[in-house]
């Protein structure tokens, strides 16, 4: 699982696994707050009329 995340120019990526141990901690809370996030962007109308997306990485 993985978030990339862009401010000010600069891009952050911040990438966990749960396959061999469990989350906690820091790691939890950015998870929470990825989820958070992520919830109120794909009810936003703004979010919902965006077309398809095109492309991608192979």
């Amino acid at each position: 699982m993985g978030w990339q995340i862009q401010l000010n120019g600069d891009q952050h990526s911040f990438d966990w696994s749960e396959e061999n141990c469990e989350v906690g901690g820091d790691a939890k809370r950015l998870k929470e707050l990825r989820s958070y996030i992520w919830e109120r962007v794909i009810t936003k109308t703004e979010y919902l009329e965006l077309p398809e997306a095109v492309g991608g990485y192979d």
